[in-house]
């Protein structure tokens, strides 16, 4: 499995002064609570901590990044680019019901932080933005690992089918999956040094579409579950996809996306934030027809690229 871990929110001391030190911080409830263990262990799964401990710290202050999402969003759209931007939303979001209020780490802490942040996430108003809690959270299949940060390539094709329907319905109608399941060790038993297997569904695309490596791509890929963070391809019959270059910038969620985003879009590119040289980056929007932005929840409350005046900085010089 691929390494998706935010820091620890009290490393994050340098967004806000609430965070008091390395093992404790203030949450919204002006309490002082420890921060959590790395994995949370519940009859649900497991989690992880740093997403209670940003809960209980920052509740709705979520709406402030992704504020500057809009920004960055905006930005790009105004040189005639389409933009689609998605904070994804964790586990511990998506499957919040499902625990035992009396085993969360904080407490009413945690609960009313998340509840703050799930309204964030479903009542976002932006054109350019792509809710999508509510439909993760509703599906009958098995949309994020039990044993890992991350969603499942279904939980995955649930985020394609919509990126794909906000730029055109018809195209996100003609999504089609095929189901059956994979066997791995999930990052947070490897984190315990547990080597148990977990199995879980999968989602692959069904439908006429083919991909290929396209000719200019930096990295070559031998296709999920093997690594890729900097890959171009491109996708047949153009009929049955998005047309132009389209720029996926997004992290570890995105990559497991990957599969069922390639039969999309026509031309495509995958770049994995905090991999990639940034100017890289801008180079590449400014040479899309169309970019996707994808975040993971958890880190649109810490420092990002994504929501850094830095970088909309450099992508404003080179649109204009």
């Amino acid at each position: 499995m691929f390494l998706l871990l935010a820091t620890p929110v009290a490393a994050a001391g340098s967004v806000s002064d609430r965070a008091a030190s390395t093992d404790s911080f203030q949450g919204i409830d002006g309490l002082s609570h420890p921060s959590a263990p790395l994995v949370v262990d519940t009859t649900a799964g497991l989690f992880f901590g740093p997403d209670f401990d940003l809960a209980c710290l920052y509740g709705a202050d979520v709406l402030e990044p992704m504020r500057q999402m809009t920004r960055l969003a905006r930005l790009i759209s105004r040189s005639g680019r389409r933009v689609v931007w998605t904070g994804a939303p964790s586990k511990t979001s998506v499957l919040f019901d499902q625990l035992d209020a009396a085993g969360l780490p904080h407490g009413g802490c945690d609960s009313a932080g998340q509840r703050a942040q799930d309204r964030a996430l479903d009542r976002y108003r932006d054109p350019a933005y792509l809710p999508i809690r509510k439909a993760l959270a509703a599906s009958p299949r098995q949309a994020y690992w039990r044993t890992d940060p991350h969603w499942t390539t279904v939980g995955a094709s649930i985020w394609t089918r919509a990126v794909a329907s906000a730029l055109d319905p018809r195209l996100g109608r003609k999504q089609r999956y095929s189901y059956g399941t994979e066997t791995a060790v999930g990052l947070f038993n490897s984190l315990r040094e547990i080597d148990s297997p977990e199995t879980v569904e999968t989602a692959m695309p069904a439908g006429p579409v083919r991909s290929r490596t396209a000719k200019n791509s930096v990295q070559q890929w031998a296709g999920y579950p093997s690594g890729v963070s900097d890959y171009a391809w491109t996708s047949k019959p153009a009929r049955l996809t998005w047309p132009g270059r389209t720029l996926v910038f997004g992290d570890s969620f995105s990559f497991y996306a990957l599969p069922t985003l390639l039969p999309v879009f026509r031309h495509g590119r995958f770049m994995w934030i905090g991999t990639v040289d940034l100017d890289d980056v801008v180079a590449a929007i400014k040479d899309a027809d169309t970019v996707v932005l994808e975040v993971y929840q958890s880190f649109l409350l810490i420092d990002s690229d994504l929501t850094s005046q830095a970088f909309r900085q450099k992508v404003r010089r080179a649109l204009h």
